[in-house]
C-alpha cells in the first residue's frame, strides 16, 4: 500500500514537470512559427493552409494528455 502510494506521488509530480515543459515548449513553439512568418511570406501561406478548425493535436499532446495523466494519479493517490 505505502508503495503504491510512493508511485502514485511520483505520479503526479512527473505529470506536473511535464505540463510546465509542456507550456514551455508551446511559448517556444509559437515564437519561432510567428517569427518564421514575420520573415518568409511562404511560411505563413503553408500556417495558414493547414490550419484546421478545432483543437489542434500539438495543444492535445502538450496539455490533455498530460492534464489526464496527472488525473489518473490523483485518483491512484487517493484510493
Amino acid at each position: 500500500m505505502l508503495a503504491a502510494r510512493v508511485i502514485a506521488a511520483f505520479g503526479v509530480l512527473l505529470s506536473i514537470a511535464w505540463l510546465y515543459v509542456s507550456r514551455r515548449q508551446w511559448r517556444y513553439s509559437v515564437y519561432v512559427y510567428g517569427r518564421a512568418e514575420k520573415e518568409f511570406p511562404d511560411v505563413a501561406d503553408m500556417f495558414a493552409r493547414r490550419n484546421q478548425p478545432g483543437l489542434s493535436g500539438t495543444a492535445v499532446m502538450a496539455y490533455i494528455v498530460p492534464a489526464l495523466a496527472f488525473a489518473m494519479w490523483l485518483v491512484k493517490l487517493s484510493e
